[in-house]
């Protein structure tokens, strides 16, 4: 099931948490979050969800994959999958 961020105020100024196993921790640090944070006004702008997945997918996933790979972060395919999630 695609998850559809703007219900979950995903780029919005707070930490994002995750509720799995009962547990809260947060998906993305403040660094992670400063780089999605730059593509906040484009994405809520967008009138279609095709505008919302094309900017998470080619411009803001992009620039998280590769702060990851910089600073030595590998995900496994599961992971990967999970976080591009987009709907």
């Amino acid at each position: 099931m695609a998850t559809d961020y703007r219900d979950m105020n995903l780029l919005g100024p707070t930490d994002i948490i995750d509720y799995e196993e009962g547990t809260r921790h947060r998906v993305y640090s403040v660094e992670e979050l400063k780089i999605i944070n730059k593509f906040k006004d484009k994405y809520m702008a967008a009138t279609s969800s095709t505008e919302r997945k094309h900017c998470a997918q080619l411009e803001m996933f992009p620039k998280l994959f590769n702060y990851w790979k910089d600073n030595g972060k590998i995900y496994d395919q599961d992971q990967t999958k999970i976080k591009s999630n987009v709907s």
